[in-house]
């Protein structure tokens, strides 16, 4: 009966997702040896389609809290444990394997070395038919052997991370068809905004295991968490002239003038923006400098606070340029999630007090992140608005990159070269030439 219930598994799984039934049986049936395994049982995956393999073996096993979500149905273990590994994905079906989510799923894809990944598909179905002919038992569904068949030859299973990009580039969400650039931007965005905010999380509790220590700021080069960004800047951290910058924000935040932005947003441009990913780079000078408005983004406000003037001017260049609806709400950070760096050349400020940290050092650490990104990186953008941004052409290279250039959008200068630049749809012609996704400005 057992055997029955696994043949039926797997010639309608797609009937039993929908009922909602579940059957359980070992796989003792010829697919079992098609699988390469005789003991473990299946459970289906209805969100990610994916076939993992559920045991008792402790030194193989996880939780059954660490189980993906959405599962519907398939066959069910009585230990609710399940092993980090997946089956060969190719031994059942492809298309079924790679609309696996699997950067969301604790249980990791296996290399070929549990078993045929792919290639002598065909050959097995007719070993295993042949032999259960001779042994009594069902032969295997002749839909496998068309599957069997069409997947001949085909390249062993990719790794988790490759896969996941095929999955993105080039798989629609069924399978069956190419995702458009939108579709595809969206995974971006969602994937690098949820990464943003672990990034934001980090340096949050950075700060507060430094508080709770008595100590009035962190490190500075505790609050720089990415390891992109690290590599790029070798050794900057422990120049000389870093040290008296720490000394100087150290001395700065014990004092009783608040200083901007919150401790944990310092950094947020560099965390929540890797080296390896940025694609446009909009050139700010020092953080706003009222309360609640600085967020470690250039030009960004949080939610709920009033949108100054330069930003408000920048939602209206957008609106001309690309269309975009005005947004209520000055944050950013959905730029900075696409790779567009929100820098500015100084990162702190006195509240109440412009430029009130400039020329103490942080002009030094922003120029050697300016210069990495022209020499170790091609085709960045760079958004130069206004003289002081302007003045950092001499750091890069404009035979390798992009640099459009206009005045500040500033209630002063915007009505002079600001308005009319039309800076984002070139920037996104620029990145589509390129091969690059855009950048969906519209927040």
């Amino acid at each position: 009966m057992a055997q029955k219930g696994i043949t039926s598994f797997f010639q309608a799984p797609s009937k039993s997702c929908a009922a909602g039934i579940v059957r359980t049986a070992a796989l003792s049936s010829p697919e079992a040896k098609l699988l390469g395994s005789t003991t473990p049982e299946v459970r289906l995956l209805k969100n990610s389609a994916a076939l993992n393999v559920a045991s008792t073996n402790p030194q193989n096993v996880l939780t059954g809290g660490d189980a993906p979500a959405g599962i519907s149905c398939g066959v069910e273990n009585q230990s609710t444990t399940f092993v980090k590994h997946r089956l060969p994905a190719l031994d059942l079906a492809p298309s079924l394997a790679k609309r696996a989510r699997t950067d969301a799923n604790p249980i990791r894809a296996q290399t070929s070395a549990e078993g045929p990944a792919s290639g002598g598909q065909l050959e097995k179905w007719e070993e295993i038919n042949a032999e259960a002919t001779t042994s009594g038992r069902p032969p295997l569904s002749p839909k496998f052997k068309k599957k069997a068949r069409a997947f001949e030859g085909t390249p062993a299973i990719q790794s988790e991370e490759a896969q996941a990009e095929e999955q993105i580039g080039k798989e629609g969400p069924r399978g069956d068809a190419p995702l458009s650039e939108e579709q595809r931007l969206r995974i971006e965005v969602n994937k690098a905004s949820a990464l943003a905010k672990l990034a934001q999380r980090k340096a949050e509790d950075v700060v507060a295991a430094a508080h709770a220590r008595g100590e009035a700021l962190p490190r500075l080069a505790d609050l720089f968490l990415d390891s992109s960004w690290l590599a790029a800047l070798p050794g900057e951290l422990e120049k000389a002239y870093f040290a008296n910058l720490e000394k100087f924000v150290s001395q700065e935040v014990s004092g009783k003038v608040p200083v901007f932005p919150p401790q944990a947003s310092i950094f947020r441009a560099f965390n929540t923006c890797p080296f390896d990913r940025v694609k446009v780079v909009i050139l700010g000078q020092d953080p706003y400098h009222g309360p609640g408005q600085a967020m470690g983004l250039s030009f960004s406000v949080p939610a709920g606070v009033r949108i100054p003037s330069s930003l408000q001017n920048i939602f209206k260049e957008l609106q001309d340029d690309l269309g975009c609806t005005i947004p209520q709400s000055g944050d950013l950070q959905k730029w900075a999630s696409q790779g567009v760096l929100l820098l500015n050349t100084v990162l702190t400020v006195r509240q109440g007090q412009a430029n009130s940290h400039a020329k103490r050092g942080w002009e030094l650490f922003t120029d050697a992140a300016i210069r990495a990104l022209s020499k170790q990186r091609k085709g960045v953008v760079f958004l130069l608005w206004g003289r002081p941004a302007q003045e950092k052409l001499r750091l890069i290279d404009a035979t390798s990159h992009h640099v459009l250039k206009c005045a500040h959008p500033s209630g002063l200068s915007a009505h002079r070269g600001f308005f009319g630049c039309k800076h984002f749809s070139q920037t996104n012609k620029i990145l589509h030439d390129a091969g690059q996704l855009p950048i969906d400005w519209q927040l």
